[in-house]
């Protein structure tokens, strides 16, 4: 079975930038509770979840449009951290504001479960939620108060597991854990089995399916035990993780896959055969009863125009493969 899916953030429709512009000063402002300002939220997420419904999805996000980015939209809500200056997002050019850790980490209360249930409320097909990885967490972050790298990873994961929780029991079903460090640059900072320890604790606090969600780089035998993890979900990127094809081969994955087949940082378009092709040779491969198809990561740096033209194009062309085996 193929799921068409995407990993998380879209772009914000440009009516809402500009309203964002006159009530904020800026495009995203980090905590912003105007009323005003959230029905902006509101109706723009609406607008995106009946994107992704009409272009054909059938697993969806909220598109992530109130995160201020990936790391400080979870991070600047606990105890023992702060919001430092901007910094690279990988090799995107894109920036994020480093969070700093200056004091202990403690989760606080629910981060998303209201950004969640708003979505949910809206939304006509299965919906799922993104965190980041304790790992990526750790490795983006600036630590200025834990001795190692393990307390960090410790403490990190105590706060995703209790917000993993909460988003359970506020009725998500789908949970998608990011963390792309552990393949972008293929040296480990940290020991493998701290790692796999921590990534458990967040997949064991969630009660539905659970997604390890990995981009901008490939699988490879230093942290092949990860398959090891009782995550339902093991997602691949196909088009920047260039031996991500033959690690499938040489481990069958046995279980559900994501595979980004569609590129999300070039507009450039894919050709519709080469993402069959690529779809039906990693579905040998991982033997895998269920494929997410998606794009390699989330389509925020993308022209709005061009993101809907991907996703069109993922679409039809799942729905190709899926007419062609009935």
């Amino acid at each position: 079975m193929y799921y068409k899916t995407v990993i998380g953030n879209y772009p914000r429709p440009s009516w809402l930038r500009e309203s964002l512009l006159k009530a904020e000063g800026k495009q995203k402002k980090s905590g912003a509770t105007d009323l005003k300002v959230d029905l902006l939220y509101d109706k723009a997420t609406l607008e995106v979840i009946r994107e992704f419904e009409s272009l054909g999805l059938d697993i969806i996000t909220d598109g992530q449009l109130r995160w201020t980015d990936s790391l400080a939209s979870f991070c600047e809500t606990l105890a023992g951290f702060k919001m430092t200056g901007l910094i690279r997002f990988y090799d995107n050019n894109f920036y994020y504001r480093q969070p700093e850790v200056n004091g202990k980490i403690v989760w606080k209360k629910p981060v998303y479960t209201a950004d969640f249930l708003k979505a949910k409320k809206a939304a006509k097909k299965p919906l799922k939620w993104i965190l980041p990885g304790p790992y990526t967490l750790a490795r983006l972050c600036k630590n200025s108060y834990y001795s190692n790298m393990d307390w960090l990873m410790a403490d990190l994961s105590l706060a995703l597991s209790s917000e993993a929780e909460a988003l359970s029991k506020a009725g998500c079903r789908i949970l998608q854990i990011d963390e792309p460090s552990l393949v972008y640059d293929n040296t480990l900072k940290a020991e493998l089995p701290r790692i796999k320890e921590v990534l458990a604790k967040v997949e064991s606090a969630f009660n539905g399916t659970t997604i390890l969600q990995t981009y901008f780089g490939s699988f490879n035998e230093a942290i092949a035990d990860l398959l090891d993890l009782k995550f339902d979900v093991f997602g691949f990127d196909l088009v920047d993780g260039k031996n991500n094809m033959k690690f499938l081969k040489e481990h069958p994955v046995g279980r559900d896959v994501s595979l980004g087949v569609v590129n999300s940082r070039d507009i450039l378009m894919e050709k519709p055969q080469k993402i069959i092709k690529t779809l039906k040779t990693a579905a040998k491969y991982t033997e895998s009863a269920n494929i997410h198809a998606t794009p390699n990561w989330g389509l925020e740096l993308m022209p709005r125009e061009y993101a809907v033209k991907k996703l069109s194009l993922l679409c039809k062309t799942v729905d190709s493969i899926k007419k062609d085996k009935k």
